[in-house]
């Protein structure tokens, strides 16, 4: 399966359901998707942390990907309580040493949530793990989410 390519909107938000549940939209109502063959392969990794203290960074989810394989990442999300947080995905070795930082973002108490979504895929080579790190800059403790996913190829 290849990826489609479109241009991402200027506008995102969190749109409400009559359930309580909220999805992701576009100003005209577009549902943003990532399409990923889902016969074999798929990763999905989801992590919380109960309690971040207010100034502090934690872990939330790490995704190690296995040995002769690549990681194609596809996105990560992450919410938290209350907000506002800041927010790094970033690779490490297997001993933890840092390769590279993919993304640093933020996101307010109007709308704690974010999601990094890349069409294009990033590749994370093997043995590499891909971590989720939050800040929160809030001025109580909160419970943060994470969810990382992808596809092995």
């Amino acid at each position: 399966m290849s990826d489609i390519k479109v241009a991402l909107p200027t506008v995102i938000t969190n749109k409400d359901l009559s359930d309580g549940r909220a999805v992701i939209v576009t100003a005209d109502n577009a549902l943003l998707v990532s399409p990923i063959d889902s016969s074999s392969g798929a990763v999905c990794q989801y992590g919380t942390y109960a309690a971040v203290n207010t100034g502090s960074t934690q872990t939330i989810t790490t995704y190690t990907v296995g040995s002769g394989d690549t990681l194609m990442l596809k996105s990560v999300a992450v919410s938290a309580s209350a907000g506002p947080c800041k927010v790094i995905v970033d690779v490490t070795d297997g001993s933890g040493t840092l390769i590279e930082t993919l993304f640093t973002a933020f996101f307010s108490s109007a709308d704690p949530t974010l999601q990094l979504v890349v069409p294009a895929g990033i590749d994370v080579a093997a043995t590499n793990i891909v971590r989720v790190r939050v800040k929160n800059n809030a001025v109580a403790s909160q419970d943060v989410f994470a969810t990382i996913t992808g596809k092995i190829i």
